[in-house]
């Protein structure tokens, strides 16, 4: 197969409008903390498909864990929690365990110094937390990831970033830094971050010293394992795709074997919005995953007009994409990093249920202070078993960086939230699924717009406005609830919606550090 000439994004856009069917916002990764995305960490990486999914070095656990890779009591004492040879996996153990396999197979980013020697980092936090500081590593001179598991005495301190308990600058989710990279540390390499949230308690930093004396956050640390190539050394990565292929993702997931009436949907989207939607139904000769997903891949490169912007296949080393029948193999590839792509399962024999979102406003009004939209989500029709959502939320007009991404069962109490803190219009895809594994979609929008910044004269805010910095004597309005005032040695607390008048899911949570102004 050939390679076909080179388009821009913006053409890509034009010629694949004509094949939408729909223009739909589908969720593509998992919620939690953060995960590095630049270079990819070794989870992303399993996630992304860029690593091979083996069951040896990557499983469907961690792709779906993938910004779970933390110990909730680190406390700044990592090697305390994190032992030797389970440095990537952070000792979580289990599945986890794979992230610890030294393989040649691993996904490798290559990193070229700038010509200041500058390398950027880009970390996505799909929660951000306040933070003492980021702390990034590089392996010493004759550590070889192909092949030796990772120790603490295998690391050199690269750089410290202190932010003194604040909340992480983020962009879209997306936090970037530049760190000096050293002159020495050059060829194949694991780097490794820490990022460690902040509280009083934490073991004293080699570097920084004690921690903030007046932030209370968390004990929890999230750690990262980086295979990377420095330009400059004697060894080479495989090829990256070149000028044509700029980004691939593992074909079509994990669905495994379907059944006789299911229909099999790759969604291909641009910038989150899906563009072209080719489909398989499955009958008696191509239930097996070999087979359906051989026929998926060739719906779309057979398609004359998608097939000028993505190929599903393996790469060879002169750049061709060719489709293989080992079909853990494939990977699709785009020629646009603004391209992605998910597999859904659509059962023929699917139980219908309906689900809705009640509380959630056409539109919110900022005044000055981020804001939380509760994902407060009700089953309309449907049986009484257990459902759990998958919630995307995408600014219509701000692509840059990831969608926020949050995760949760249907009806559980306190609501998860998106944090939103920018003047837009935006877009909320959700996914809802049932103990069965059927599935509904919906779209939902809402305009966020920015307002007054005054409040009453008697309270500091009025809630949710200003979540974030409500503190020992804050006077906060809480509508209904009536007005309370924080207080006393948890007032670290209420900074947190779980533990707030009308939201925690016990009333004795509130009184631990809200006492009531009036009603």
């Amino acid at each position: 197969m050939t390679l076909k000439r080179k388009r821009t994004a913006s053409s890509a856009v034009f010629a694949l409008s004509a094949l939408a069917a729909t223009m739909v916002m589908m969720p593509n990764m998992a919620s939690a903390h953060g995960y590095m995305v630049k270079p990819q960490d070794r989870a992303y990486s399993c996630d992304q498909g860029s690593t091979p999914n083996d069951n040896h070095i990557c499983n469907s656990k961690v792709a779906e864990q993938k910004n779970e890779i933390n110990q909730g009591a680190a406390n700044g004492d990592h090697k305390a929690v994190i032992k030797d040879h389970q440095l990537c996996s952070a000792s979580k153990g289990g599945q986890y365990s794979v992230l610890d396999v030294p393989s040649a197979k691993r996904h490798v980013t290559e990193l070229v110094p700038d010509q200041d020697g500058y390398v950027e980092f880009e970390y996505h936090m799909t929660a951000p937390h306040k933070t003492w500081y980021f702390d990034l590593f590089v392996t010493r001179d004759g550590f070889n990831p192909d092949t030796d598991e990772l120790t603490w005495a295998d690391l050199e301190r690269v750089a410290v970033l202190d932010e003194s308990g604040k909340m992480p600058p983020h962009v879209g989710g997306t936090y970037k830094y530049k760190v000096k990279w050293p002159d020495n540390k050059r060829g194949k390499r694991l780097v490794y971050q820490v990022w460690q949230r902040t509280n009083p308690s934490h073991k004293p930093h080699e570097v920084l010293g004690k921690p903030p004396q007046n932030v209370w956050d968390s004990g929890e640390a999230f750690y990262s394992c980086m295979d990377v190539f420095v330009d400059g050394g004697g060894y080479k990565p495989d090829p990256e795709p070149g000028d044509q292929w700029v980004h691939q993702e593992r074909f079509a997931g994990d669905k495994g074997d379907l059944k006789v009436g299911d229909t099999a949907i790759a969604r291909i989207m641009y910038e989150g919005t899906t563009r072209y939607e080719p489909s398989v139904k499955i009958d008696s000769h191509n239930t097996s995953e070999d087979v359906w997903k051989l026929e998926l891949a060739e719906e779309i490169n057979r398609n004359a007009t998608a097939s000028e912007y993505m190929e599903v296949g393996v790469k060879e080393s002169n750049g061709d994409i060719e489709l293989t029948h080992d079909v853990n193999r494939n990977n699709i590839y785009f020629v646009s990093e603004k391209f992605s792509h998910l597999t859904q399962v659509v059962g023929g024999e699917q139980e219908e249920f309906t689900f809705s979102w009640p509380s959630l406003q056409a539109s919110y009004t900022l005044a000055g202070k981020p804001i939380e939209i509760p994902i407060d989500l009700r089953i309309d029709e449907g049986d009484n078993g257990e459902y759990t959502y998958k919630a995307t939320l995408s600014s219509m007009t701000n692509n840059s960086g990831q969608p926020d991404i949050v995760t949760g069962v249907v009806g559980e109490k306190p609501h998860k939230f998106f944090l939103v803190d920018d003047e837009d219009n935006y877009s909320v895809s959700v996914e809802v699924t049932d103990s069965y594994d059927n599935t509904e979609l919906d779209t939902y929008n809402f305009s966020v717009e920015q307002g007054n910044s005054e409040v009453p004269n008697n309270v500091d805010y009025v809630y949710p406005q200003g979540l974030a910095n409500y503190t020992k004597g804050t006077v906060v309005d809480f509508g209904k609830e009536g007005i309370w005032q924080c207080f006393g040695p948890w007032y670290s607390n209420c900074s947190n919606s779980v533990f707030a008048p009308g939201q925690a899911a016990d009333p004795a949570w509130v009184t631990q550090q809200w006492e009531q102004v009036s009603k």
